[in-house]
């Protein structure tokens, strides 16, 4: 019998005057405590920065909302650059393609004494 519990956090606060050192990050483990005949899970870990100023954390709220954009982003046009490498890299194996098919059919028209002019290449 599989149970899925979850129980997600979206803000954990400190207590007023908790120690602790402006700027310098922590971390929280939580440890699943569960009956003796369950599974073991492993203990979740939690990296935080601890700031004494309010206004210093609210900066910091920001700058990492703007790096998580920007991140997503980099990896947005990371997979737009790699889609077009991937359409330009067929595009130079369809002209190595033509030139090849070119070639074979001027051959061929040579064995039947046709000339035809050779094209310009851009």
């Amino acid at each position: 019998m599989d149970v899925e519990v979850s129980d997600v956090k979206k803000s954990l606060v400190l207590a007023e005057n908790s120690p602790g050192k402006d700027s310098t990050e922590y971390i929280i483990i939580f440890e699943p405590r569960l009956s003796p005949l369950t599974r073991t899970l492993e203990p979740y870990i939690l990296p935080f920065m601890f700031y004494n100023d309010v206004k210093k954390q609210q900066q910091m709220a920001a700058l990492t909302k703007e790096k998580d954009q920007l991140s997503k982003s980099i990896i947005m046009y990371r997979s737009l650059f790699e889609a077009s490498k991937q359409l330009l890299d067929e595009m130079k194996c369809q002209v190595e393609e033509a030139k090849l098919k070119e070639s074979q059919l001027r051959n061929e028209l040579k064995t039947y004494n046709i000339d035809i002019p050779t094209t310009q290449q851009v």
